[in-house]
């Protein structure tokens, strides 16, 4: 899908999903907004994996991509329930920050 709201970004999502042999069901959300001048992005990707236990693992990274295509991650964050409902969630980072 992709969309224009007239402040000059073309917003861009594309969703994926599969299961594993294992029975995990695994599911990819990419958002994408570009500025439509400079060509910079803001990628949002969301991965979801639910096991037949019912726990579950995410992780979000949003990565700023400059007009000349260079990436850098601005978050990665992994969040994790397991079957009995226990939630963490972690924010990983650069060693060097």
């Amino acid at each position: 899908m992709s969309e224009q709201d007239g402040s000059g970004f073309d917003v861009v999502e594309t969703v994926t999903e599969g299961m594993t042999i294992d029975g995990e069901h695994v599911q990819e959300d990419v958002v994408a907004a570009v500025d439509e001048e400079s060509g910079e992005a803001i990628v949002d990707d969301v991965i979801t994996v639910e096991s037949p236990d019912g726990s579950v693992t995410a992780e979000e990274i949003v990565t700023a991509i400059g007009a000349d295509g260079t990436a850098e991650i601005i978050s990665d964050t992994v969040a994790t329930m397991d079957a009995d409902g226990n939630i963490e969630v972690a924010e990983l980072v650069d060693e060097d920050e």
